[in-house]
């Protein structure tokens, strides 16, 4: 990873076309051009990728480090599958060269390490491949003509000429059935300052896969087929015929090859495909990337050189080469390890951890207080409390009636409508305070939320607390539905009937008294009033039951949440843990061809990683913890993961250059040296 201080030297990029044959040509291309993206944040212009198969099952595989998906675009991949290729092989242009004993059958997985197969693909695509390869020589060529150079530290090399690269496999039916037909399109559309270098592998790496018999036939055939063909000339020439076309070839198809083994000149091996894929995609990035500061000849223009005056070996023009790579790296696997190992401390001894045992009783009274909900007795005089303070006083007003025979039907008429509008407001205000009083209680035990989980080990704290105030908002529910069924019971015990038959009695006697009357209607409101009181109670009862029943449903609503949170931070502790298993499982594999400099002093540079670092980090962010238990799993494991790299960062920024600048002379140079004692030709071959 480059620190963003580091200046990248210049570059000097000559135009560049990139061509993949068959899988090993795709796999390849994709590797590579991951590496453009890694260094430069995308593909230089001048440089163009073409991955040509006969299977149409590609998928990306490659990753940036950002975890960014690296993969070929559409104008990028052609898939050369032909459903039906028998009528193809009756073509008098194909049929001279198709074997009459291969089945024609389709084309659409691969060509099943059969290279008349492979090439038979090309030549029923092949207007469509000749197309697509002008079209990626001509734009680089353009882009070399109309701009000279670019901001991003890399220049366009003012050489006339394009630098084609062929890549695939010997060993298989596609690679090695289309690499000559591939060379000889391409070098039509090139001038005499171009280079058409094949940089192709050989069979051994693929020699212990199922189904690979023909591996070695392959490759020797087409290795034959190399030698004959390096010996073209404008004076001994050969036609191609294309069906669409004719295509006279009087060059070699090669400028130069690189042959790449599983095994190189000490005896190294690379046992998978992947392996050595990787090392053909460092050394092509070499090549093309690195012709740093000087716009001079690169590495095929001396290869053709050497090639065009070399001595001959055994009476034969040396017509390979190869090339050997290696890598110096810093322990990149241990700053992983390291960082997973502090996830798992993060998590398992600073969020998820089981707090001492506490005693709940002070915090759980202090957060009724917060919420109102202390006692009963609290709630419902809170429920009928006054605007203009005090308590709500229910009353029926009988104002300046008629004291007469009409009073009975007089007050019954008062109480009717009284009674209506009573019930209306009791329910409004009720109803009023109810909100109030919800909103308060969600307030603080929002409040409380926040607070709790937002602290080191606060996910622990905050189930062991919640299992308590459900249970005393349960026993304050019961008491009150309680005392809301003894009201509702004094309400339906106080009848108002005998106050009404005094009323009448007092009203019906043949000298009705006036003060009698009164008398009589004054018991009645004072059992209305008492009515109404009782009712105002029994309604006040329930709206309380009713208050404590939301409130403990949103504490249970909050402890599923943190149960839910819990659950998922143990399974991004399973996977952390997972994960370091592979990554300490991998650097017990180490690769023969990668130097890891192992003077750096991890231990001291290593970050210290705490909860309360993770908790502000967090905050900083417009975070808060009790959003994970919104979140799934895999989100909450990337953002400790974030912490974690932003943590490590001064200690994973550092460059190779910049041990390499802070070491001794003698220490750089066993560095250096080393790395040259690896980088040794990919070349055993027998």
């Amino acid at each position: 990873m480059l620190s963003p201080t580091v200046v990248r030297p210049t570059v000097v990029f000559r135009p560049t076309v990139v061509i993949g044959l068959g899988g090993t040509g795709y796999e390849v291309v994709l590797k590579l051009k991951k590496r453009f993206i890694d260094v430069y944040g995308s593909v230089p212009e001048v440089i163009r990728f073409i991955s040509i198969d006969t299977t149409e099952n590609i998928q990306e595989r490659e990753k940036s480090p950002d975890g960014t998906k690296v993969f070929l675009e559409p104008n990028e991949l052609y898939a050369i599958s032909v459903a039906n290729p028998l009528p193809l092989t009756r073509n008098d242009h194909i049929a001279e060269w198709w074997p009459r004993d291969i089945p024609a059958a389709s084309l659409i997985s691969g060509a099943g390490q059969i290279r008349a197969r492979g090439r038979l693909a090309l030549f029923a695509k092949v207007g469509d491949i000749d197309a697509l390869i002008a079209q990626a020589i001509n734009a680089v060529r353009e882009i070399r003509t109309s701009k000279q150079t670019f901001t991003d530290n890399f220049q366009v090399s003012s050489r006339d000429g394009v630098e084609v690269f062929i890549v695939g496999s010997l060993a298989g039916g596609t690679g090695s059935g289309t690499f000559l037909d591939a060379a000889f399109l391409t070098r039509q559309h090139l001038n005499n300052f171009s280079n058409i270098t094949g940089v192709f592998v050989l069979p051994r790496v693929f020699a212990n896969i199922p189904q690979t018999h023909l591996v070695k036939s392959n490759a020797y055939g087409a290795l034959k087929e190399i030698e004959h063909f390096w010996g073209l000339s404008p004076s001994n020439s050969i036609e191609i015929d294309y069906g669409i076309r004719k295509i006279k070839a009087d060059r070699p198809p090669f400028d130069a090859v690189f042959l790449i083994d599983g095994v190189n000149k000490n005896g190294t091996v690379v046992g998978r495909p992947d392996d050595l894929q990787n090392l053909v995609a460092d050394g092509l990035y070499i090549q093309i990337g690195s012709q740093i500061g000087l716009d001079a000849a690169n590495v095929a223009d001396n290869i053709r050189a050497y090639l065009a005056t070399g001595e001959k070996v055994r009476g034969r023009n040396i017509n390979y080469c190869s090339f050997g790579f290696a890598t110096m790296t810093l322990p990149v696997q241990q700053y992983e390890r390291m960082k997973l190992e502090d996830a798992q401390s993060l998590l398992k001894n600073e969020l998820i951890a089981s707090t001492p045992t506490i005693d709940l009783e002070s915090d759980i009274a202090r957060f009724l207080e917060d919420c109102k909900l202390a006692d009963a007795t609290t709630v419902l005089n809170a429920l009928t409390e006054s605007d203009r303070g005090g308590q709500i006083k229910p009353e029926f007003r009988i104002g300046e009636m008629r004291h007469d025979r009409t009073a009975l039907a007089t007050i019954k008429e008062l109480y009717k409508r009284q009674l209506d509008q009573f019930e209306q407001r009791t329910a409004q205000e009720l109803g009023l305070s109810f909100h109030r009083l919800e909103q308060t209680a969600t307030t603080a035990i929002a409040t409380w939320w926040e607070r709790s989980l937002n602290r080191p080990n606060g996910l622990a704290y905050a189930l062991q607390f919640l299992t308590k105030p459900s249970q005393k908002l349960d026993e304050l529910q019961q008491s009150v539905q309680h005392k809301s069924q003894e009201a509702k019971t004094s309400f339906n015990t106080l009848k108002l009937e005998s106050q009404e038959e005094k009323i009448k009695e007092a009203a019906e006697t043949w000298f009705s008294n006036k003060n009698t009357i009164q008398t009589a209607c004054q018991r009645y409101k004072e059992r209305a009033d008492q009515k109404w009181k009782t009712y105002l109670h029994w309604k006040r009862c329930d709206k309380a039951a009713e208050l404590y029943g939301v409130l403990r449903a949103r504490l249970e609503e909050i402890q599923e949440k943190c149960q839910r949170l819990h659950s998922n931070l143990d399974k991004v502790y399973r996977d952390f843990e997972q994960s370091y298993h592979e990554v300490s499982r991998q650097g017990n594999n180490d690769n023969p061809f990668i130097h890891t400099i192992q003077r750096i002093n991890l231990q001291s540079k290593r970050p210290k990683v705490t909860g309360e670092d993770f908790i502000r980090w967090y905050r900083e962010q417009s975070q808060t913890l009790t959003n994970w238990s919104e979140k799934k799993a895999e989100d909450v494991k990337n953002e400790i993961l974030k912490f974690i790299d932003e943590a490590y960062y001064p200690l994973t920024s550092m460059t190779v250059e910049q041990v390499l600048a802070d070491s001794n002379p003698e220490d750089a140079g066993q560095d250096l040296q080393q790395l040259g004692k690896l980088a040794v030709p990919l070349w055993q071959y027998e």
